[in-house]
């Protein structure tokens, strides 16, 4: 499995894109206002205003069906947020998510990134990106969730 940059043009593999998204966003938000808003049109092309402006970038993992996706956000030309990252259902806890993700880490470093910052969702993703190298900066987000970050270097 590896990671490809979506093409926003290609309206049926988006509509894939969402539909994913969408059923993600429905297993990790409780907050049925908070859910409506990123299921929303709105979300979708705030997403997509960005992604023609070049300030995200949209990845996905595709075997017959979407497996995984990663929305970046770039901050500024050294440092990117983890927007997104989520995986199917038949793939979680095999590895495919720690191998994925020094796949993204790897491009980061190859693109001029220094550091990665995220937002965990929960204590399960809280305890994986903790695994991966991120730490606590004791910072929080506009969402109210703690940052964490990571300073990226070449891969041995």
């Amino acid at each position: 499995m590896q990671w490809k940059k979506v093409v926003i043009e290609d309206q049926i593999f988006v509509k894939a894109l969402w539909e994913f998204a969408d059923a993600y966003f429905a297993e990790i938000i409780s907050d049925k206002s908070v859910l409506n808003y990123f299921t929303s049109p709105k979300y979708r092309n705030e997403v997509i205003k960005y992604v023609k402006k070049e300030q995200i970038e949209i990845f996905t993992v595709f075997d017959s069906k979407i497996k995984a996706i990663c929305f970046f956000e770039k901050q500024d030309e050294k440092n990117v947020f983890l927007m997104e990252y989520c995986l199917a259902k038949d793939i979680r806890n095999q590895g495919y998510g720690k191998t994925l993700y020094y796949e993204l880490e790897k491009y980061s470093f190859e693109h001029g990134y220094e550091k990665i910052s995220l937002t965990p969702t929960s204590s399960g993703n809280r305890i994986f990106w903790e695994k991966v190298g991120f730490i606590p900066t004791g910072e929080i987000s506009s969402n109210g969730e703690e940052i964490f970050e990571k300073r990226i270097k070449q891969l041995i």
